[in-house]
């Protein structure tokens, strides 16, 4: 299981991430996030092994497009709701496997519906990603991971949403067939907004060797 370390703006916290085991490195470029990072600024930062990804929320393909050089992204987690027309076409233009969808399970009127959504995302998208609540992330708020079984995943997901090492427990009690491919950190591991804290980055480490969770590296197969 692969883990990413989301809302990052400081190298000391990059360096943290790669000498603990972390696959990925998320920064948030929409600017009303108080995690938000400019690509220029993001592309200044040293990941070393690890793979980048942009988090956008309401972009403009072209301007992601755009952003994705400059802060030398390898994958892009879209927030919002883009339509399937702008997911047709940032896939065609960047290729499917580089777009990380995310959806709000507590936003939809049903697992049916949830369901239909992610199966229409599907071919456009090369991992999903479940979030808490129903809008952004970034809040600290946990997901009900054991009402996600019911669900089809039809490309590899990832959980995000109040994680840190008290709350790997709930993950690991998940039959093995359906767990995610990965976690993804951010605010329960900070002291504020986009600055981490190496203690509770290695409790995470920690705690998830003991229950057998990782984290491993990341791969596009996952």
């Amino acid at each position: 299981m692969f883990f990413k370390l989301c809302g990052l703006r400081r190298q000391a916290d990059l360096d943290a991430a790669w000498h603990m085991g972390f696959g990925l490195c998320g920064f948030i470029l929409a600017e009303k996030s108080p995690r938000f990072i400019a690509p220029e600024a993001a592309g200044r930062l040293d990941s070393h092994t690890l793979v980048r990804v942009g988090v956008f929320v309401h972009n403009r393909v072209g301007d992601m497009v755009e952003a994705a050089r400059v802060a030398r992204l390898d994958l892009l987690q879209l927030h919002g709701e883009p339509d399937i027309s702008s997911l047709k076409e940032l896939s065609s233009r960047l290729g499917s496997e580089r777009l990380i969808r995310v959806f709000w399970p507590q936003r939809s009127a049903s697992p049916d519906v949830l369901q239909e959504e992610m199966d229409q995302a599907a071919p456009c998208c090369g991992h999903i990603l479940v979030d808490a609540g129903t809008s952004s992330g970034g809040h600290g708020t946990c997901l009900d991971v054991q009402a996600l079984t019911r669900l089809h995943f039809p490309r590899p997901w990832i959980l995000a949403g109040g994680l840190d090492a008290a709350s790997l427990a709930r993950v690991a009690e998940l039959p093995e067939q359906v767990r995610p491919a990965g976690l993804d950190f951010n605010s329960r591991l900070e002291s504020a907004p986009g600055c981490k804290e190496a203690d509770r980055m290695q409790a995470v480490c920690d705690r998830a060797q003991v229950l057998g969770l990782g984290p491993d590296p990341f791969a596009e197969s996952s």
